[in-house]
């Protein structure tokens, strides 16, 4: 799982994941919401697929209109 994903379950906006790859400290309270997105998203994988990734088309559909 990348880090940018749990930032993004635990409601966290991607700029404070950003300043957090640049060196920048969480607060205390941020990096809790973090980790336990990630305990989450371990303990019920299928459920953070559906809620996070996108849905993928059936076969032989498209999505041209008139």
């Amino acid at each position: 799982m990348d880090l940018a994903s749990a930032f993004k379950f635990a409601g966290i906006p991607y700029s404070t994941y950003y300043r957090n790859m640049r060196g920048v400290e969480l607060r205390y309270t941020t990096a809790i919401k973090v980790k336990d997105a990630i305990e989450l998203i371990a303990k019920h994988r299928e459920v953070y697929k559906d809620k996070c990734l996108p849905k993928k088309k059936a076969k032989g559909t498209t999505t041209k209109t008139k």
